[in-house]
């Protein structure tokens, strides 16, 4: 059965804009993190306590839910990119499109697997019949490396969280929030870049597909008119 070729720029739209506002509210959660940093080097009264306390709670509440779309949406862009790939020809592929998504939640593998996913969506996306032979682009490692060092540095700073109880433990907890934002910006823009340039190239291969296949076409109906 022939699978059918799904235009990625709907779905690539999408995705971008919730990467963006995630990115916006990161970078406002690493200055709303230099200002409670500020306020724990110095005596504080309670209202400015409270105020810091409320803006951390809003911007944390409003990343958690842009994370929640962003998770949706990528999971559908990363199952129709990897769909797409075989649409346009591409075999021998090593991960299917529902494991190129589910092994983000298999522990441990999920450290390499999805990776190795991307990888092999990024070659046969960008030459399909000839994938295997290409290297591994470096845009690839960067988001993965952005997204590993953004998971280990958010559940440090969540573990520091957790056990801060003096106002010390309190300012690493914020450090290394700072830190984990640092490199989820880096992860995002890295996604931004790896997600358009696989769409771009899904396009002009399926853009090449269809030229080629024009003529053929063509051929059949004027054959099909003549037998009439």
């Amino acid at each position: 059965m022939a699978v059918a070729f799904h235009d990625l720029a709907p779905t690539t739209r999408a995705l971008k804009g919730a990467l963006l506002v995630g990115g916006v509210l990161t970078v406002l959660a690493f200055f709303s993190s230099i200002g409670q940093l500020a306020l724990l080097s110095r005596d504080f009264s309670d209202a400015e306590g409270d105020a810091n306390d409320v803006r951390e709670h809003v911007i944390a509440v409003a990343l958690i839910v842009v994370a929640l779309v962003t998770i949706v949406v990528f999971s559908v862009w990363i199952h129709r990119a990897a769909t797409n790939v075989r649409a346009l020809g591409a075999s021998g592929l090593t991960i299917t499109p529902g494991w190129a998504v589910g092994w983000f939640l298999v522990p441990v593998a999920n450290l390499f697997m999805p990776f190795r996913a991307m990888r092999e969506i990024w070659k046969a996306s960008h030459n399909p019949t000839g994938w295997a032979s290409l290297p591994t682009a470096p845009i690839v490692g960067w988001w993965w490396a952005g997204f590993l060092a953004d998971q280990f540095f958010g559940r440090l700073s969540g573990l520091f969280y957790k056990n801060a109880e003096t106002v010390d433990t309190l300012r690493s907890a914020t450090i290394a929030d700072m830190i984990s934002d640092v490199a989820t910006v880096g992860a995002t823009v890295a996604a931004l870049l790896l997600v358009t340039r696989i769409a771009e190239a899904q396009a002009r291969a399926h853009a090449a597909g269809a030229q080629r296949d024009a003529p053929k076409a063509e051929a059949e109906v004027r054959e099909g008119v003549v037998e009439q």
